[in-house]
C-alpha cells in the first residue's frame, strides 16, 4: 500500500479466507496463480497447507524453526532450577 509517483506493488503472497478488496482511486492489477503452480514459485507447502516463501521459513504451525525445542529446554531449565532451590532450602532446615 502506498502513494508513490510510479505506483506501488505488493510482492507475491497469499491471503487467508475470504477477502474484500476496495480500490478508492487508481488502478490495481492482480495476477492470480492456480494452486498447481505452487511448486514453480520458490515455495514450500507443509502437509497442513501452510505456505512458506523462500527466505521466510516457519514450522507448519507458523512458529519459527526450533521454537518448540527452545521452549521445551526453557521449561526443563526452569523446573531444574526450582528443584535445586527447594533442595537447598530442605538441606538448610536439616542442618539446624
Amino acid at each position: 500500500m502506498g502513494n508513490a509517483k510510479d505506483g506501488s506493488s505488493t510482492g507475491l503472497h497469499h491471503d487467508y479466507h475470504d477477502n474484500l478488496y476496495v480500490l478508492l482511486r487508481g488502478v490495481k492489477q492482480f495476477r492470480l496463480f492456480t494452486p498447481a503452480d505452487i511448486f514453480k514459485m520458490y515455495t514450500k507447502v507443509h502437509p497442513n497447507g501452510r505456505i512458506n516463501y523462500e527466505g521466510f521459513e516457519t514450522e507448519a504451525d507458523g512458529s519459527e524453526p526450533g521454537a518448540l525445542q527452545s521452549l521445551e529446554l526453557d521449561i526443563r531449565k526452569t523446573n531444574a532450577e526450582k528443584e535445586f532451590a527447594s533442595c537447598r532450602t530442605c538441606n538448610k532446615r536439616k542442618r539446624r
